[in-house]
């Protein structure tokens, strides 16, 4: 510790270091916010501590992923707000894009604290599901709402942009038969698509 007139006192290794005191290293962010989005905030606690031997709270994981949580929506609700048809001319010459929905159980409420009676409260919504990437890329852009068939059809219009839509592409769209994703391949990709239904269906 290192007293100064300015200051009480300095600490140069945790600028060195990158960490604050009770803080947490961006590694170990990553960490807790890959265990907490995939599991329950407790079982992600147990898988670092299996994985990396330490012991970290539950809080300490919630509040990881909550606060990364917030981040990404504000990231993704600021790029959605930009409009996603100004396109540069030549990028790639074909994208497949594709579109789905599926039902996810959310709890309703707030959970009280101590045993449960009976099940557990929850109702069922959509999540609308989409994806693009360039023919030959190893990269796919995803996308998930569980907002209206519109803010989903932006939604593909920005990942198609951000896997290579530009103004000499080729649109190939791939769906399930589903009226909603048909329409919106029309509305957003215009006479550059195409759609598809798939194999399966």
């Amino acid at each position: 510790i290192w007293r100064s007139q300015h200051k009480s006192y300095l600490r140069p290794l945790p600028g060195r270091l990158g960490v604050t005191p009770c803080g947490r290293s961006w590694r170990l962010e990553r960490v807790l916010t890959d265990f907490g989005s995939e599991h329950s905030f407790a079982r992600a606690a147990g898988s670092v501590l299996e994985h990396y031997g330490f012991a970290m709270g539950v809080s300490a994981v919630r509040t990881a992923t909550l606060a990364h949580a917030q981040r990404a929506r504000t990231k993704l609700q600021a790029e959605y707000d930009q409009p996603f048809r100004g396109r540069p001319a030549v990028v790639a010459a074909h994208v497949i894009a594709e579109a789905d929905g599926t039902m996810i159980g959310t709890m309703i409420g707030t959970v009280a604290s101590g045993p449960r009676k009976g099940k557990r409260p929850r109702e069922w919504k959509q999540m609308k599901l989409v994806a693009a990437q360039a023919k030959d890329s190893a990269t796919t852009v995803y996308g998930a709402t569980f907002g209206s068939v519109e803010e989903t059809g932006r939604r593909w219009g920005h990942c198609t942009q951000q896997a290579g839509w530009g103004l000499n592409s080729r649109i190939h769209a791939v769906g399930d038969g589903a009226d909603w994703i048909r329409l919106q391949s029309q509305e957003i990709f215009g006479t550059q698509g195409s759609f598809l239904c798939d194999f399966f269906h």
